[in-house]
């Protein structure tokens, strides 16, 4: 077993994956304060709605800034 030393940094992950598995995006922020530990993704009218098992609210994310 393979153990991560603490404090364990906050960061946002995002992958996403095509239809035979490969990894098409990799949306990443380690930026201090950030939203974190991300839970679910929506895309719904040209954004990203990203839920967090930590944050009360929701990350909204054009999707134009990261295509």
């Amino acid at each position: 077993a393979r153990w991560f030393p603490l404090p364990i940094k906050r960061a946002a992950i995002v992958l996403g994956f095509d239809l035979e598995g490969r990894l098409t995006h990799n949306l990443q922020n380690h930026t201090r304060g950030s939203y974190h530990f991300v839970t679910q993704v929506l895309e719904h009218e040209g954004f990203l709605y990203c839920s967090s098992l930590h944050d009360k609210n929701l990350a909204r994310i054009p999707l134009s800034n990261i295509c």
